[in-house]
């Protein structure tokens, strides 16, 4: 592994650094007589440029350097002094974006001209508008945070989600083992039916396939022309254009949810700019879920027992239970761990009669890993909070909880290692001596908001309380305990498999990661992204990960 150095803190430019009247002006003023689908066009253009990399440090200083070819001296000069006083300048991001095409949508026109320079430098102003709007919803003065976590997490928590771009693969992968879960299942298979008729798809590979083939044109093109002998499919990607009588009030609300189902803007009949790729990423999976359950709410869906299901949390808890855990997080590690690992599958220990088992083992020689998976979501609510405390305990009830009666993520954690250190939970399963091993404590999670700066310092600090004060008996060798993103898990499955990196590598590494001031609120997703990247797949790789997906294109062929 590369040496570690101290992290580039990139500086983001809003509106105050360049005009001294942020709080007098309306924002509405700026694009009113603009453009709306130049407006748009331009702001889209400029973000895919670095979409696939924010942190191109070269792309972000050419933003600056293209905007002073459209303003005033004094502005200039501005622009000047702010590239001369920071080292990392910050033009373009998800979060302005997404602002930008708010206050663009509310105030749509229907002028069709070519942008003037009075243009541009509207179009500037209200994106630079934008982006003071957010830094300043996430400006903490010293007053205000305690620690270096808090304000960690208060920083990085409500943008985690588009902080980078998001990676088809792992979506793509839960889609294709959630389709294929849903053939089979007897309750899913008619929630799957149910979905294929609003969507307006034959199954599942039509479905897929549609939005795979639309993302894979955005390489290229900003504007995604449908040709005719397609035609019969606009329809489907309809579902996801904006209607503009809808966006009176998005800027005003803030309507990010609105975006999330919405974005696309029709051109023509059949032609669309994509406002934001990550968006339609989500289609794939995580925004699919969300649309599955409104489907099944609809529906009056029920459960196994003939009970409707009344809300997501239940959905979610089912999904959890029959689909998440058995067929994302056991294929991953079956496929990860190489044939001299021991292997326990938290099904086959409830099966022998284990109660509140793990839900998975593994073991490589002396290194013992225990994985609990949490299938949670964090609320926007939780997010967004300016109370720490409210953040926190939110969190930790979640991920890192024992209060004598419910155990949550490091609670059942150091539960179960009590219980194979101490009361030979798994012996017969796996002989092997306990005074030789160093057990290494995991929790998988798939809600990338876990993965924020400061999150497992948190969890870090709460086990290790725990283990003084509920487990002061427990003597065994004891590694701290790590949150992994279960698309990290996805992104390392193959070189896990070959051989290539080993897994009690990559976990020591990141603990000494942990232990230098400089980089210990960095999350393990951002570890492994800066230090194991993730490469171009070769076809026996794809045959080995996406084994699901090319079975339904066989079924549906």
């Amino acid at each position: 592994m590369n040496t570690i150095e101290n992290p580039q803190v990139f500086v983001c430019v809003g509106y105050e650094q360049i005009y001294d009247d942020f709080n007098e002006v309306n924002p509405n003023d700026f694009l009113k007589n603009v453009p709306t689908v130049r407006a748009l066009e331009f702001i889209v253009e400029r973000q895919n440029k670095v979409i696939y990399s924010f942190s191109n440090l070269e792309e972000q200083k050419n933003f600056f350097y293209e905007m002073r070819c459209y303003i005033k001296t004094e502005e200039k000069c501005r622009i000047d002094s702010f590239l001369l006083r920071h080292d990392y300048p910050y033009f373009m991001d998800n979060q302005s974006c997404f602002l930008f095409y708010m206050l663009a949508l509310q105030n749509n026109n229907k002028i069709d001209r070519e942008l003037t320079i009075e243009d541009i430098q509207n179009i500037y102003k209200a994106y630079l508008y934008c982006s003071q709007i957010w830094t300043n919803n996430q400006l903490i003065t010293s007053k205000e945070f305690s620690s270096l976590d808090e304000v960690s997490i208060r920083i990085d928590l409500p943008i985690v989600e588009f902080k980078m771009y998001k990676d088809f693969r792992p979506q793509l992968y839960k889609a294709s083992r959630f389709f294929s879960f849903c053939n089979q299942h007897q309750l899913f298979k008619t929630f799957a039916e149910w979905f294929y008729k609003k969507h307006g798809v034959s199954n599942c590979v039509d479905y897929i396939s549609r939005l795979f083939c639309f993302y894979e044109s955005t390489f290229q093109n900003k504007y995604i022309h449908i040709p005719v002998e397609y035609s019969t499919q606009i329809p489907f990607f309809d579902q996801f254009a904006i209607n503009i009588e809808e966006c009176a009030e998005i800027w005003d609300r803030k309507n990010f949810n609105f975006l999330r189902n919405h974005f696309l803007y029709k051109i023509e009949v059949d032609t669309y700019l994509v406002l934001n790729i990550n968006l339609l990423v989500d289609k794939l999976y995580q925004g699919l879920i969300f649309d599955f359950w409104n489907i099944v709410k609809e529906n009056g869906g029920q459960n196994l027992k003939g009970e409707v299901i009344k809300g997501f949390d239940d959905f979610k808890s089912i999904l959890g239970e029959e689909f998440s855990e058995p067929e994302l997080l056991y294929d991953i590690m079956n496929k990860s761990f190489t044939s001299d690992a021991v292997k326990i599958e938290g099904r086959i220990m409830k099966a022998n009669g284990i109660i509140g088992e793990p839900d998975y083992y593994a073991r490589i020689d002396n290194s013992i890993f225990i994985f609990e998976y949490k299938d949670y979501i964090l609320s926007d609510k939780v997010k967004m909070s300016k109370d720490y405390s409210e953040i926190k305990t939110a969190i930790l009830n979640k991920i890192c909880k024992d209060d004598g009666k419910n155990k949550k993520g490091g609670g059942q954690l150091l539960y179960n290692i009590d219980r194979i250190v101490n009361h030979n939970l798994l012996d017969k399963f796996d002989d092997f001596s306990k005074g030789e091993a160093i057990i290494y404590p995991i929790l998988v999670i798939n809600d990338k908001s876990f993965s924020a700066m400061g999150i497992n310092y948190v969890f870090i600090q709460e086990f290790s309380n725990l283990l003084k004060t509920k487990y002061a008996h427990l003597k065994a060798n004891i590694a701290l305990p790590i949150i992994i993103e279960l698309d990290t898990l996805f992104s390392l499955m193959t070189r896990l498999h070959t051989g290539i990196i080993k897994f009690e590598n990559i976990v020591k590494s990141y603990l000494e990661v942990y232990k230098q001031p400089q980089t210990a609120m960095m999350p393990f997703s951002t570890f492994v992204y800066d230090y194991y990247p993730l490469e171009k797949y070769t076809k026996e790789e794809i045959d080995y990960m996406f084994d699901k997906m090319l079975q339904l294109i066989k079924e549906h062929d």
